[in-house]
């Protein structure tokens, strides 16, 4: 039992010292968790499309395939939003 609740504390010490200092380089490190999370969430749809040439016996480089995507997802956004390119 006494293992057991000072890992549940350590663990606890651990994610209090993590908000701390997240709470103190607040503006910093926000750029940089917002690029983790997108990059952990396309992951997924990245690999989708690598994998379209697969049944004609060739595959799409990952780096490619990270571009189309980004191609794919700016043009969703900028139709959702309406945003225009060109501002009048």
């Amino acid at each position: 039992m006494p293992t057991e609740r000072f890992v549940a504390l350590q663990g606890i010490a651990i994610t209090a010292a993590i908000a701390w200092l997240l709470y103190l380089l607040a503006s910093s490190p926000a750029p940089y968790v917002v690029a983790a999370i997108l990059a952990r969430g396309c992951a997924p749809w990245v690999s989708k499309f690598g994998a379209l040439g697969l049944s004609l016996g060739w595959r799409l480089p990952r780096s490619l395939a990270v571009a189309a995507l980004r191609v794919v997802l700016r043009h969703a956004s900028r139709r959702y939003f309406n945003y225009s390119l060109y501002k009048e």
